[in-house]
């Protein structure tokens, strides 16, 4: 379960899954609930609530800026949160270096 707080806080809570208690979310997670909740509500505004894109930042090439990709190439389903970006439709260039490290998108060098 998760909840949205009225000062747009997310708290994942896994006392009836596994025990974990009542916590505040990572980024990523509170990113991760927000664009799922997002996509399963059709309440779109939840999305005003992700990090805006800075002034160095660009549409992420995995994800072309919607936040969900195919973690499979050449595939169209099942998408996931974005593993370059996150799930925030944005990267900066330390991201793209991050995923290509992680092996998540060519390096480009």
């Amino acid at each position: 379960m998760l909840y949205l707080t009225s000062d747009g806080r997310v708290l994942p809570d896994g006392r009836s899954w596994d025990g974990e208690e009542l916590r505040e979310a990572t980024d990523a997670e509170a990113i991760a609930a927000l664009v799922t909740g997002a996509d399963k509500t059709g309440i779109k505004e939840l999305l005003l609530l992700l990090p805006r894109q800075p002034p160095d930042g660009m549409t992420c090439p995995m994800c072309a800026g919607e936040r969900r990709a195919c973690p499979v190439p050449r595939f169209v389903e099942p998408k996931i949160i974005c593993l370059v970006c996150g799930g925030r439709g944005w990267v900066v260039q330390a991201m793209l270096d991050e995923a290509a490290a992680r092996g998540t998108w060519p390096r480009h060098d």
